[in-house]
């Protein structure tokens, strides 16, 4: 259901959305390999500082809360961490059959 869901997602956002959303995830798999772990406790430490560099105390000065958008990344990215190599692999086959160019592009920048 997580991996159908977040495809949904994908299908909807725009381009500008998919490029913020390959960098996130060329960030969480760059960091899994490092750390050689999929598991969220292994946070680096670069991103706990952007983490950090983006939270505001100052939150007079804005009304709205997060993006649907931003919403969807926090929860894919919690997801993504738990997923087994098989489960990555069977996302990364449906996303290449709705935008092969974006998985090409991910591949890419990985190797």
């Amino acid at each position: 259901m997580e991996i159908a869901c977040s495809i949904s997602w994908f299908r909807n956002w725009n381009e500008a959305e998919r490029v913020e959303f390959g960098k996130g995830l060329l960030e969480k798999e760059r960091t899994d390999r490092i750390s050689g772990s999929g598991s969220d406790t292994d946070l680096s430490l670069d991103s706990l500082m952007n983490t950090m560099n983006s939270l505001s105390l100052n939150t007079g000065s804005r009304t709205e809360g997060p993006s649907i958008f931003d919403c969807q990344l926090k929860i894919f990215s919690k997801w993504y961490s738990s997923w087994s190599p098989a489960d990555r692999s069977e996302f990364a086959v449906q996303i290449n059959a709705i935008a092969p160019e974006f998985i090409a592009s991910i591949n890419a920048q990985l190797h």
